[in-house]
C-alpha cells in the first residue's frame, strides 16, 4: 500500500505538475489505527505558514475542465454523480492518465465507513441512534437507476464498456470519504492536456449542472463550488482538533499550507471541519472516544409522537406540528427534535408538548405555560429514548462495534445531562411557583 501511494505521489509531481516539499513523506499509520491509512508525517522541521504541497487548478479530478461535461444531458445529473461516472470511466480506461492516482484508491475491504454496512447490521449496532436511518447506499443507487443510467445509454459510444452499479457504489464509497469542494474554473474550448488524454471527444459548450437535495453533495453553492478529488491532499488524514495544516485556494494555484510549527515525526493533519462523531463515522470511518462538539441526538418522532395522535388524530396533530413550523417553534414536520450536546435548549419541545394538550390549538402557547409537569413529561420522553438504545459488549476485534458503541455511549452521555438539566428546569420552575404562591397568601 505505501509503495503504491509512493509511485502516486512521483506520478503527480513528474506529470500532474505537483510541488511537494522535502520536508514532508508518506507513513502507513494503519498499525495506528485502521481507519488512517497513508498520511502525511515531518520528516524535518517545518516553519508556520510554509507551503508543504502545491498543486495546480487544473490537476484536480473533476467534471468541469473533462470531457464529460460537453456530453449530452449531463447537466442532468448530479456534480456528485458525474464526477463518480468520471472516476469509474478512468478506472476502466487502462490508458487513463489518472491510474496512478485511482491506484490509491481503497478497496471495498479497506473502507470503514457505513457505506457498505447492510440494514440488519446497522439497525443492529447503531438502533436509536443518529445513523440509525442512514441512506447513502440507497441513494446511490436510486440515481444509477434513475439517472446515471439513461445518461450512459445515451452516451455508450463516449464511455467505456463495462460500467456497473458496483464500481459506481466503490466511486461513492471513496468520494465521500477523499473528495474536496473546489471553485468551479471556466474552461476554453480547447480542455487541458488531461482531459484529452482522458478520452478524445468533441467540445462542445459547458453546462452548469443542478443539484439535488443530498448529504452526498457538496455544502456550498452549485453555482460556485464542485466535487473534485485532490491527489496528495487527500492522503492528509484530518483531526479538527489536531489540525496543522490547511488547503488554500490563491490565485496560482491550491496550497496546503501548515497553520503552525510542525516537529520533525509530527503527522500533518488537516481538519474534515466542525463534524459531529455519527458524520465521522459515516463519510470517514471512524469516531472520536469522546465525541466531538458538534454531537447532538435526535427524539424522533415515533419516540414521542404516537400518544398525541392517537388523542388528537393525524390530522389535528399535523396541523398542529405546522403551526409550530410557521411559528418558528420547530424545525421540521417530520417532529423530530435535535439537541447538541453543548445546548440543552428544550423550550421549543416544551412548547411542542403544551400545544398537544390544549383542547383547541389556534396560536402558539407562551412559554409562562410551561410548568413543572411539562418539565417531567419531557423527562419521561428521554427515558423512553435511552432505553431504546443497545450497548455491546466491548470487542477489541470488531472494529465497527467499537465505533459503533463510541457513538452510543456519547449519545446515552448526552440525554444523560439533558436530563438532569430539565430536572433542574422542573425544581426551578416548582421553587418560583412556591414563592409566588406564598407572596399571594
Amino acid at each position: 500500500m505505501l509503495k503504491t501511494a509512493q509511485e502516486m505521489l512521483q506520478w503527480a509531481v513528474e506529470k500532474n505538475g505537483y510541488v511537494v516539499s522535502p520536508k514532508i513523506s508518506l507513513k502507513d499509520y494503519t498499525d495506528v489505527n485502521k481507519s488512517l491509512g497513508i498520511g502525511i508525517v515531518a520528516v524535518d522541521n517545518i516553519k508556520a505558514d510554509e507551503t508543504v504541497v502545491f498543486f495546480p487548478k487544473d490537476s484536480v479530478m473533476k467534471v468541469s475542465g473533462s470531457y464529460l461535461q460537453h456530453l449530452e444531458g449531463i447537466e442532468e445529473l448530479p456534480n456528485w454523480a458525474a464526477l463518480l461516472l468520471l472516476m469509474m470511466n478512468e478506472k476502466n480506461n487502462p490508458e487513463s492518465f489518472w491510474k496512478p492516482y485511482i491506484s490509491v484508491f481503497p478497496t471495498k475491504e479497506r473502507i470503514t465507513s457505513l457505506f457498505y454496512w447492510d440494514a440488519e447490521k446497522q439497525k443492529r449496532l447503531l438502533k436509536s441512534t443518529v445513523l440509525e436511518n442512514m441512506q447513502d447506499r440507497s441513494e446511490v443507487k436510486t440515481v444509477w437507476k434513475e439517472t446515471v443510467l439513461p445518461f450512459i445509454d445515451k452516451n455508450k459510444s463516449k464511455l467505456r464498456e463495462g460500467l456497473t452499479l458496483e464500481d459506481f457504489e466503490h466511486m461513492a464509497a471513496v468520494m465521500s470519504s477523499y473528495s474536496f469542494d473546489v471553485k468551479r474554473i471556466k474552461t476554453e474550448n480547447n480542455d487541458s492536456q488531461k482531459a484529452s488524454k482522458q478520452m478524445d471527444v468533441d467540445n462542445s459548450e459547458h453546462s452548469e449542472n443542478n443539484e439535488d437535495d443530498s448529504d452526498l453533495e457538496s455544502e456550498y453553492d452549485p453555482e460556485v463550488f464542485e466535487k473534485a478529488m485532490c491527489p496528495i491532499a487527500d492522503m492528509f488524514n484530518g483531526d479538527d482538533e489536531l489540525c496543522n495544516v490547511r488547503m488554500y485556494d490563491l490565485e496560482d494555484g491550491y496550497h496546503m499550507m501548515v497553520t503552525r510549527d510542525i516537529e520533525k515525526g509530527e503527522q500533518l493533519w488537516n481538519t474534515y471541519g466542525d463534524i459531529d462523531n455519527g458524520e465521522l463515522l459515516r463519510k470517514y470511518g471512524f469516531t472520536k472516544p469522546d465525541g466531538t462538539t458538534a454531537d447532538y441526538v435526535l427524539m424522533k418522532r415515533e419516540q414521542w409522537a404516537p400518544q398525541y395522535i392517537q388523542k388528537l388524530g393525524e390530522e389535528e396533530f399535523q396541523r398542529r406540528l405546522e403551526l409550530l413550523l410557521e411559528e418558528d417553534v420547530i424545525t421540521n414536520l417530520e417532529g423530530d427534535f435535535c439537541f447538541g450536546r453543548d445546548s440543552y435548549n428544550v423550550t421549543d419541545a416544551c412548547l411542542t408538548l403544551v400545544a398537544m394538550h390544549k383542547p383547541t390549538l389556534s396560536k402558539v402557547p407562551k412559554k409562562s405555560e410551561i410548568v413543572p409537569g411539562t418539565y417531567d413529561e419531557l423527562v419521561d420522553l428521554l427515558d423512553r429514548c435511552v432505553k431504546q438504545y443497545t450497548v455491546l459488549e466491548n470487542d477489541e476485534s470488531d472494529f465497527d462495534a467499537q465505533n459503533a458503541n463510541v457513538i452510543v455511549k456519547n449519545e446515552l452521555r448526552i440525554w444523560r445531562l439533558m436530563r438532569k438539566h430539565v430536572r433542574d428546569l422542573s425544581q426551578k420552575k416548582e421553587t418560583q411557583a412556591k414563592k409566588k404562591r406564598m407572596k399571594l397568601s
